[in-house]
């Protein structure tokens, strides 16, 4: 088995983007020691943390490039995410064709629901040889 050091950790964390599969086969070991060993040592966790954020910054660099160039799925998915301030909102609306749903809403209490239930319901073998016994 190998064993992991910070050192080695460190050298996997990497450029990893802190995927931990990456970084566990980097290491030549399980996605549960590195889970295990990351428990066990928190300032790596924010090591990791750190590496995850890079990745997430470069996303972030790449998409608004993107957004430069005019590309119309980058530019409606910044709007739909960080233009929601501003209004830019997909929603979805329901157009009702037709009469309109009639509702009927009758005000019962606890004790009539639960009497209707037990009244409505189909008597069982068991409740008929009960009542003859």
């Amino acid at each position: 088995m190998v064993k992991i050091n910070k050192k080695k950790f460190r050298e996997a964390l990497l450029d990893s983007g802190g995927v931990k599969t990456t970084i566990a086969n980097r290491l030549n070991v399980t996605r549960k020691a590195v889970y295990d060993y990351i428990k066990r040592n928190p300032k790596l966790k924010k090591e990791l943390i750190q590496e995850e954020e890079k990745i997430l910054d470069m996303a972030e660099v790449s998409l608004f490039s993107q957004v430069k160039n005019k590309d119309f799925g980058a530019t409606k998915y910044i709007l739909s995410t960080k233009g929601k301030r501003r209004g830019y909102i997909e929603r979805q609306e329901i157009e009702q064709t037709g009469a309109p749903a009639v509702f009927n809403l009758i005000e019962k209490s606890i004790e009539e629901i639960k009497d209707e239930k037990f009244s409505n319901q189909p008597k069982t073998d068991r409740d008929s040889k009960s009542s003859r016994g």
